[in-house]
């Protein structure tokens, strides 16, 4: 465990020499404390070896896993490969307190996320909203939709994850007060 501390405690250090955290949300960093990206990552992570993206297992080299969940502030952890090509992260630390920071999220909040992936973006605004806010995430994959909702339900995290196209959004929850898209979109959809 000393390893992984360290890995996360390097990664602190490297927002702050970056100045990459956002001066103006000081929740950030309690969020981020609070819910460490580990423990949303699973337990595969991916690694490009300079021709093919390799397996990383925490069981078998968890120091090197640990490396890559936190590794720089500008470095995602690839979390799933699909057909060669990487489907699905962790974000990259400072991406993620940007678009945070950037969405001007409040207590009370109702929040829709398109893209679950691994539910840490998920876990973080539920954080900050609170109870009296709430937090649905919509995601394609069904097998990432069901394992971000175990992870979030283990950590004691409501989020209400569905499994559906994110460019239809989510009316049964609506209106939402925020929205943020963690992937890549050419134009917001209507709905």
């Amino acid at each position: 465990m000393t390893e992984l501390a360290d890995h996360r405690r390097a990664s602190a250090e490297a927002m702050d020499a970056h100045r990459a955290w956002p001066t103006d949300t000081p929740w950030l960093r309690e969020a981020f404390e609070d819910l460490p990206r580990h423990a949303f990552a699973p337990d595969r992570l991916w690694n490009w070896d300079g021709h093919a993206y390799a397996p990383v297992d925490r069981a078998a080299d968890p120091d090197r896993w640990a490396r890559l969940v936190y590794a720089g502030p500008y470095d995602a952890a690839i979390t799933e490969i699909t057909d060669g090509r990487p489907t699905s992260s962790l974000s990259c630390t400072s991406v993620v307190a940007d678009t945070l920071d950037s969405l001007d999220l409040a207590p009370g909040h109702r929040v829709l996320e398109l893209g679950t992936g691994t539910g840490w973006n998920a876990a973080l605004i539920a954080h900050h909203v609170g109870p009296t806010g709430s937090v649905t995430s919509v995601e394609v994959d069904p097998a990432l939709a069901a394992r971000a909702t175990t992870t979030l339900n283990g950590a004691g995290i409501d989020v209400d994850v569905r499994v559906g196209d994110g460019t239809k959004g989510c009316p049964d929850n609506a209106p939402y007060q925020r929205i943020i898209a963690t992937y890549a979109v050419d134009r917001v959809p209507n709905a």
